[in-house]
């Protein structure tokens, strides 16, 4: 396709000739919050509400 950048990659350079390919990765776990407690792990996020996309059909 001859999108691939030759030269390092310059997102906001005006003279830039193309773009890099790159990969990332994430995971997230949840877990109650009695269990978290019980095994002495600091909480660092709570989840206050649940939206449903179903209530507005």
């Amino acid at each position: 396709m001859g999108v691939l950048t030759k030269h390092m990659p310059s997102p906001f350079d005006r003279n830039r000739d193309g773009f890099a390919i790159g990969e990332g990765a994430c995971f997230v776990v949840i877990e109650n919050i009695e269990e978290a407690l019980r095994r002495n792990k600091k909480n660092l996020l709570r989840n206050c509400g649940l939206f449903k996309w179903d209530i507005l059909k």
